[in-house]
Parts: C-alpha cells; structure tokens; sequence
C-alpha cells in the first residue's frame, strides 16, 4: 500500500506507481523494500521511512527506485514523465508502452513444460527454468 493509503487519504492512479516501484524492488533485489515486525511497524516503515536500497545496483535503477517509491505522490514517477527516466530509456520513445509491449501469448503447452512465451527464450544455463528476453524471436 502506498504512504496515501495508509495514511487514509485521497488518492490517483500515483498508487499504482508506488506498486510497481514495491514490484520492481522485489524483482531486482529477492525482498520487499519495507518490512516490520507487525503490520503497525510495517505502515509505519511505509509511511516514514526510505527503503535502503544496495549499492550494487546501478546508479540509474537506484535513482528510478527511489523515485518510484517517492512518499509524496505528486513528484513520483509515473505516467506523465516516467519515460524521461535513463532507466526506461530502452523503450520505444515514439510509441505507447501498451503498443510496443504487444499483445501476451496464449499458453498452449502442456502441464509440465516450460512455457516459452512469446518473445523469450530459455538461457543456456544450469537452471533450464531461467528465460530472457529474445527481441529476435518476437512475432
């Protein structure tokens, strides 16, 4: 939940920005960037703290981090300017995120294989279960 939430105020879509920056920390790092030992501390951290974020990240996804999981809504990242941000500058500037994202794959495989959305590829590695991005392999 975002610091407005907790807080019991008025709120946009800014929330949602807020979740993906929680998604995007946990997906770069294996854990949440707030924690507490109940959920009091756990609103409270949210509220009024700054996550700590490892300095093995690089210099532009901290910064991107920080500014996603901004505690006032009205100078977070988001819609309106997320893409002026050097961390998304891989997408395409010309077109909707929505557009260049393409449409998701249907799952036609069976139960217990790996399902090679389109798009990805699985990574030559020691863990099959591993997959990247593959632009070539896209439709």
């Amino acid at each position: 939940m975002a610091p407005e939430m907790i807080m019991g105020e008025s709120y946009t879509y800014s929330v949602d920005w807020w979740s993906f920056g929680v998604t995007l920390f946990l997906m770069l790092t294996g854990k949440l960037p707030f924690y507490g030992k109940d959920k009091r501390q756990l609103f409270e951290n949210i509220a009024y703290t700054t996550p700590d974020i490892p300095n093995w990240l690089g210099r532009e996804t901290r910064d991107c981090l920080l500014k996603l999981l901004q505690k006032c809504p009205d100078v977070r990242l988001g819609v309106d300017n997320f893409q002026y941000h050097p961390f998304f500058s891989c997408l395409p500037s010309s077109e909707p995120l929505a557009i260049a994202c393409g449409p998701s794959a249907v799952n036609t495989t069976a139960e217990n294989e790996i399902n090679y959305i389109s798009g990805f590829s699985s990574l030559l590695s020691d863990d099959a279960n591993i997959i990247i991005a593959d632009d070539a392999l896209s439709n």
